[in-house]
């Protein structure tokens, strides 16, 4: 009889430990807060007025306007404008137009990629034909909505170089896809009555 009353004994001791190791556990578990939980509770003591956010920073953006002298075309002049930007996350969006100087012809076109060279002052992009009014040849091929555009653009002034903007003339690629991340050797002529801006 005094053995089974030890056993018994024994065994409600060790039940009594193990619910106390259990609550114990779950108090001090419950001490600590979720990161969501010590936020709000910053914030309701006052010490944090609100959630702190993480501002994306806003990319590039460059914008152009003028004519560029077109070589061996007797002083023709392609007149343009266009203004591209990069949001935050890296989506370029831009316009483009051109008319050829005493033509009849105008071109309009979406700005989808932009790449700032190493030098920090020259500019690749690539325009999307949307619109065609009149007739307009680039490299002797008729340009139509949906062909790609590339150009190559510098901005010299905002560099701090004496010498003035410049461009390329425009090349149409219309059987086969482009992109700015792809460099051509091309020539970059100074541009008349304008002038190119980019900003970093």
């Amino acid at each position: 009889m005094n053995m089974n009353n030890s056993k018994w004994n024994f065994g409600v001791f060790a039940l009594i430990a193990v619910v106390f190791m259990v609550v114990f556990s779950c108090e001090e578990e419950s001490s600590f807060l979720s990161g969501t939980e010590e936020l709000q509770s910053l914030q309701n003591r006052g010490i944090l007025t609100e959630t702190p956010k993480k501002t994306p920073r806003k990319g590039p953006y460059i914008s152009g306007k003028g004519a560029l002298l077109l070589g061996g075309l007797n002083g023709i002049t392609q007149e343009f404008s266009f203004f591209a930007q990069t949001d935050p996350f890296g989506a370029v969006t831009g316009d483009f137009e051109s008319r050829g100087a005493g033509q009849d012809g105008l071109i309009r076109g979406a700005i989808d990629c932009m790449n700032v060279l190493s030098d920090g002052k020259t500019v690749i992009l690539t325009i999307v034909i949307t619109e065609v009014a009149g007739e307009t040849f680039i490299d002797g091929t008729k340009v139509e909505v949906g062909h790609k555009i590339w150009i190559k653009v510098q901005d010299n002034a905002s560099a701090g170089n004496s010498e003035g903007d410049k461009m390329t003339e425009f090349y149409n690629f219309h059987t086969c896809a482009i992109s700015c991340t792809e460099d051509m050797d091309t020539k970059l002529s100074l541009i008349q009555n304008g002038t190119i801006e980019l900003n970093r």
